[in-house]
């Protein structure tokens, strides 16, 4: 059972919608669960930017907190939204991919926030000549991606991108990427970005563009944080393997026996010492 959005699942009709948009059109393709309490910071900040190319696409995963009530509340202003059981973030992004009009996508997630009304117009404003543009992102929270109000993460090469991911909210993809690499893989229901991520710098690593520019405020305490049994990073060699190569491969494996051994050896370490002293 999905519950639509009073335009019937189309996309709504206010002025911005309405206008012969010209390029770029940027598609602001937002995931939703059960998540009332942050997603209307997440909308206002898209809502209040200045660039007015863009068109906004709500796929939420059939909420029962009270989410839907604030989709309706902000439904003049959003494009396109639905409710309705999916099979997780991924798929609702794919489904966010397959609606959006946009020559350029971007993903932001429900409790996160873009970083202030004039980012995506200084952000269009440079010269893009990649298909996946990306810059960084403000971390809010203590998670394991770093600490609270830490800048990540700088340009990214194919080795970087073996050891840690680049942020998706700090990422515009060209729609063409997904047309040819095809969308998220639902395997991964956590990370399926990062191999996306690894597709593309494999397939376009040229074609990459890094910009000096916060995009986001991301929130590292969210569903990405959480073990959900995503196997991506155990099988993340044979993705890099198949993706990039054996060079990139064997340097991911070496580093990951290093810090086996280096972490064994400093827990024996720990352990004599506590032993020695009864600890």
């Amino acid at each position: 059972m999905s519950l639509l959005s009073k335009t019937g699942g189309k996309r709504a009709t206010h002025p911005e919608a309405a206008e012969t948009l010209a390029p770029p059109l940027v598609s602001i393709v937002l995931a939703s669960f059960n998540c009332r309490k942050v997603i209307e910071n997440a909308l206002r900040s898209v809502f209040e930017q200045s660039f007015g190319h863009k068109e906004i696409i709500v796929i939420d995963g059939g909420s029962t907190d009270g989410t839907v009530n604030v989709l309706e509340k902000h439904d003049h202003l959003i494009d396109y939204w639905i409710s309705e059981n999916d099979e997780g973030i991924y798929h609702a992004l794919n489904k966010g991919v397959s609606l959006a009009r946009g020559e350029w996508l971007y993903f932001l997630g429900a409790d996160d926030y873009l970083n202030d009304p004039g980012v995506l117009e200084r952000i269009f404003k440079r010269q893009l000549n990649a298909k996946l543009v990306y810059g960084d992102v403000i971390l809010s929270g203590n998670g394991p991606v770093g600490r609270d109000g830490i800048v990540y993460d700088g340009a990214f090469s194919k080795l970087k991108l073996c050891y840690q991911n680049i942020c998706q909210q700090a990422i515009l993809y060209h729609k063409s990427l997904f047309e040819e690499l095809g969308g998220f893989n639902l395997n991964y229901p956590i990370l399926a970005d990062r191999e996306f991520n690894i597709k593309v710098f494999a397939n376009y690593g040229e074609n990459t563009q890094y910009i000096d520019e916060i995009f986001a405020v991301y929130n590292t305490e969210g569903i990405s944080s959480i073990d959900n049994g995503d196997n991506l990073e155990s099988e993340l060699p044979q993705i890099v393997l198949r993706e990039l190569g054996f060079r990139y491969y064997a340097h991911l494996k070496l580093r990951r026996a290093y810090f086996y051994i280096n972490g064994k050896f400093q827990f024996h370490i720990v352990k004599r010492f506590k032993s020695m002293f009864k600890l």
